[in-house]
């Protein structure tokens, strides 16, 4: 009797990695005829993502923690921590012998990518942004396939490794539903202008200030919003609550949510930050956008994800950089009017 294919998959602390890696393997698996050992953090939000997947992976949560930067005290902790992982990793593959293991980026993938090579189990790295990420080049000699969504991604490493791909949709066909069924469906008008406003699976401090600056400001009329706020400060969900019903403006808010497809169906306009699910999901429900990416040296790939997109589809997709509409509010006020009235 055979023993059942097993492979591998590696994401962690955020969304955009965990999902499409998530979506990748169960293809995979059933392509396969395989079970999948999945490797994340231990956080409460890997684990909230993961719980809302039914698979039959088989999940390991590692005890890493981010790359402290200039927290050196902390140091110490992260080398631990990066080492137990790796032996937690090692002994878990040795137990399981995978196919293969497949990264999805983020420091999560390096100690378990360094005990695949160690026990000589091919790498294969899935890089999901135009310009790849640190983990992911310092684990490219290391690699078998590399995997790109973007044509731009490729010229990073060894041609020959390199395979162009689609990106790892969560969504497909039938989660597109018409205008009037998403509205019915979150409780909103069927006449008014609606914006969602997106600031990726954690939400984003900034795009929340621009976003009561907008509606404190615009001059627009009959307009409705969807706003994920993300959760990791505070309690957003609740201040924008609040602030939406004070000022009299229809409103469905919510931290996080795994039917984002009913929230893009209900929209007449996007702001978003520019990851690169959010991009690819944008094209595949042609919704006209506003993309703000973060610029932040840790996150500077989702300005180059929005200029590659943007050239792509040009009707589609608007940027806007987000020191000039912060130093300008009147900038996106314009953005907005001009597309909602096209």
């Amino acid at each position: 009797m055979n023993k059942k294919k097993i492979l591998c998959g590696v994401a962690g602390a955020s969304g955009g990695h965990i999902i499409p890696g998530i979506i990748l393997l169960q293809s995979s698996a059933q392509q396969e005829d395989a079970q999948v050992l999945f490797f994340s953090t231990n956080s409460r939000f890997d684990r909230s993502i993961l719980g809302h997947y039914p698979t039959t992976f088989v999940h390991y949560s590692l005890p890493v923690i981010p790359v402290p930067g200039k927290r050196f005290w902390r140091y110490p902790l992260f080398f631990y921590r990066t080492i137990q992982s790796f032996f937690i990793s090692l002994v878990a593959l040795w137990r399981n012998t995978p196919q293969r293991v497949v990264s999805m980026g983020g420091f999560i993938s390096v100690p378990v990518c360094l005990a695949s090579r160690t026990l000589r189990i091919p790498v294969h790295l899935f890089e999901l942004n135009a310009v790849p990420g640190k983990a992911i080049r310092w684990l490219a000699p290391f690699a078998e396939t590399i995997f790109v969504c973007f044509p731009e991604a490729a010229a990073f490493f060894d041609s020959a490794k390199v395979r162009l791909v689609t990106y790892p949709l969560r969504f497909t066909v039938k989660d597109v539903i018409s205008l009037a069924e998403a509205r019915a469906r979150l409780g909103m008008s069927a006449h008014k202008k609606v914006i969602l406003i997106l600031g990726g699976s954690q939400g984003s401090q900034a795009l929340n200030a621009l976003a009561k600056k907008f509606f404190e400001t615009t001059h627009e009329k009959d307009l409705a919003v969807i706003h994920q706020t993300g959760g990791a400060q505070g309690d957003p969900q609740k201040e924008f609550e609040a602030f939406y019903k004070q000022r009299g403006i229809e409103a469905v808010v919510f931290a996080y949510t795994h039917e984002l497809n009913i929230a893009y169906s209900a929209a007449d306009l996007v702001i978003s930050r520019a990851g690169a699910g959010s991009l690819f999901e944008l094209v595949f429900f042609k919704k006209k956008s506003i993309l703000i990416p973060l610029e932040v040296s840790a996150e500077a790939h989702q300005l180059e994800n929005a200029e590659s997109m943007v050239k792509q589809h040009p009707a589609l997709l608007y940027l806007a950089r987000q020191k000039q509409v912060e130093k300008d509010p009147l900038l996106l006020m314009s953005l907005v009017s001009n597309i909602l009235h096209q």
